[in-house]
C-alpha cells in the first residue's frame, strides 16, 4: 500500500479539485461557512481552524467577493443537503448567499469533461442581496 508524504493512502487519495468536482454543491456546503462575511474578502486563510482534521484543514475557505466557474457546474449533480434532505444546486447556494452572475463568456469550445463544458461565468457578492 503506497502512502503519500502526508501519510495518505495513494489509491484512495483525493485532492480538493477532485473532491469538489465529485459533488460541487456538497463541497461548498461542507467547506465554506454558512454566511458570507465581506470583512474577510481577500483573506487567504479561514478565520477558524477549530475541529478540523489535518487532511481537510486547508480545504476550508471564507467566501470570496467573486467566483469564477464553468456554467455547467450550476446545475451539475445536485446534493441532498439540509435538514429536509432536498436537492440543492451550486446555483441555489450562490443565489442564497447573495451572489449574482455579472459576466458570462461565450462557449469555451468542446471539452470532454462534462463538468467543464459551456461558458465560464463570474459571480459577485452584493451587500444588497447577500446574507451576512
Amino acid at each position: 500500500m503506497g502512502l503519500s508524504n502526508s501519510g495518505q493512502v495513494l489509491a484512495t487519495y483525493q485532492d480538493e479539485t477532485r473532491h469538489f468536482y465529485e459533488d460541487p454543491a456538497a463541497h461548498l456546503t461542507q467547506y465554506f461557512p454558512r454566511d458570507v462575511d465581506p470583512a474577510l474578502f481577500g483573506e487567504k486563510e479561514p478565520v477558524s481552524q477549530l475541529n478540523r482534521t489535518t487532511m481537510d484543514a486547508s480545504w476550508h475557505h471564507t467566501w470570496p467577493s467573486h467566483l469564477i466557474l464553468f456554467k455547467s457546474l450550476l446545475q451539475y449533480r445536485p446534493a441532498l443537503i439540509g435538514p429536509n434532505r432536498k436537492y440543492i444546486t451550486v446555483k441555489d447556494i450562490l443565489l442564497s448567499h447573495g451572489y449574482r452572475e455579472v459576466w458570462e463568456s461565450g462557449w469555451n469550445g468542446w471539452e470532454s469533461d462534462e463538468k467543464r463544458r459551456g461558458a465560464v461565468s463570474v459571480w459577485r457578492w452584493s451587500r444588497e442581496t447577500g446574507r451576512t
